[in-house]
């Protein structure tokens, strides 16, 4: 199996907290000076969002549980190489151990 070198890791992010730990930027990382919600809302599906970029603040809340019991954060990984379920089943182990020091910050 080839793997591609581009991975795309998608986040899904309420948006009551876009506020706090989204930001839109240009090439590496210059944050624009637009608050989140308005900017994304500018160049979703255009052309000019073609050349933006969103980060995030990562925070040990923002893995907590809401009261109805989702997570305020989900990560969705798009790559070639999870086509291979062994391969997937050890980096979803990986991961699950990345979110637990993140939301712990015990090993």
């Amino acid at each position: 199996m080839t793997c591609a070198t581009g991975m795309l890791v998608q986040v899904f992010l309420e948006p009551s907290l876009c506020t706090n730990y989204a930001y839109l930027c240009k090439a590496y990382g210059i944050p624009e000076k637009e608050a989140f919600l308005s900017g994304y809302g500018r160049v979703k599906n255009t052309e000019a969002g073609d050349d933006e970029q969103a980060r995030l603040f990562l925070s040990r809340d923002l893995f907590d549980v809401n009261p109805l019991g989702a997570r305020a954060v989900q990560f969705a990984l798009h790559h070639r190489m999870f086509w291979n379920k062994k391969l997937m089943s050890v980096f979803l182990s990986m991961a699950n151990e990345v979110r637990l020091v993140l939301k712990t910050g015990k090993p």
